[in-house]
């Protein structure tokens, strides 16, 4: 009845050995695993959801290593909705939730860029991609799907693409046999 902080659990098949730790500061529940990306170095990095909205980056090469990234983006309600491994070996985050926030991660120095909403627009950053320059982002699900090209100096927007949603009146006809 009462929700536990998420353990996790590290099984080497080569030595037969279990390793179990809890994560503090996390609490379970059944949505609580939203999303995750691998680095260049092997790590991954878990986006969670529910009470938590915290961005983990995980080693489970010897042992079982995490690190509490925090929520990484402006707006702390925001939920790492879509994480992507960049071109730079940067790690990419577009947020939901009520905005579509990004952030990026970089590895090597452990320090988190994050950035304005790219769409006032929508809702979600449905995916994410980035290089040394810039980010590209798919966003969507309120008004439209767009693709975004957003220059990483100095946030500057080109949408690239827009599909608009169009609301879809679907009508049923059931035709009943006369006796």
């Amino acid at each position: 009845g009462k929700a536990l902080p998420i353990e996790m659990v590290r099984i080497d098949l080569t030595t037969n050995t279990t390793i179990y730790k809890t994560i503090t500061g996390t609490i379970s529940n059944a949505s609580v695993y939203w999303s995750y990306s691998f680095d260049s170095t092997g790590a991954f990095y878990l986006g969670l959801n529910s009470n938590n909205r915290k961005i983990y980056r995980f080693n489970l090469k010897d042992s079982i290593q995490f690190e509490n990234l925090g929520n990484g983006f402006l707006n702390s309600g925001t939920l790492a909705y879509s994480l992507s491994l960049g071109r730079d070996k940067h790690v990419y985050f577009g947020g939901s939730s009520g905005s579509t926030y990004w952030s990026e991660y970089d590895p090597e120095t452990g320090n988190f860029l994050q950035h304005p909403p790219i769409d006032q627009n929508n809702d979600y950053v449905l995916s994410i991609m980035g290089d040394s320059s810039w980010v590209y982002a798919q966003v969507g699900q309120k008004n439209s799907i767009d693709l975004w090209a957003i220059r990483k100096a100095d946030d500057y927007k080109i949408k690239l693409f827009s599909i608009p949603i169009i609301p879809v009146l679907i009508t049923v006809s059931v035709k009943m046999p006369l006796y």
